[in-house]
């Protein structure tokens, strides 16, 4: 805000918690496509075909705010635009990228042995013996 020059007040920090929660909406409809894109490949397309659209409208709506002659709705839309923007590059974007870093990123350990027992299953218990048979 204050790149814009504009100062925080009641309305605009009233406005920032509706942008979180859309943000958060928007995260929450991304990584379900994430989570879900090896069962079905087009999830993910059309989470972010809604939020697009979804954003699209709020982004009509309250633009038409910019060009209000009052500075208060004209902060107010500058406010929501910046926010709602924000939230939608960064599910876009960063939050794509973040999980396939994670995802792919590293090497996963194997969790379970040939035989289907669990690899830290019996390191845990020696430790364990071995730690209640000193004391």
């Amino acid at each position: 805000m204050d790149i814009f020059g504009m100062q925080f007040n009641l309305i605009n920090i009233i406005i920032s918690t509706f942008i979180f929660g859309i943000g958060v909406d928007y995260s929450i409809f991304v990584m379900n496509g994430l989570i879900g894109q090896p069962e079905n490949n087009h999830l993910l397309a059309y989470h972010k075909t809604a939020i697009l659209f979804s954003a699209f409208v709020l982004v009509v709506t309250v633009g038409s705010m910019l060009f209000a002659q009052h500075p208060a709705i004209r902060s107010v839309g500058l406010a929501t635009l910046t926010g709602l923007l924000s939230a939608v590059v960064l599910s876009y974007v960063l939050q794509p990228a973040i999980y396939r870093a994670f995802r792919f990123g590293r090497p996963s350990s194997p969790r379970f042995s040939s035989d289907g027992s669990s690899i830290g299953s019996s390191a845990g218990s020696s430790i364990g013996s071995s730690a209640g048979s000193s004391m």
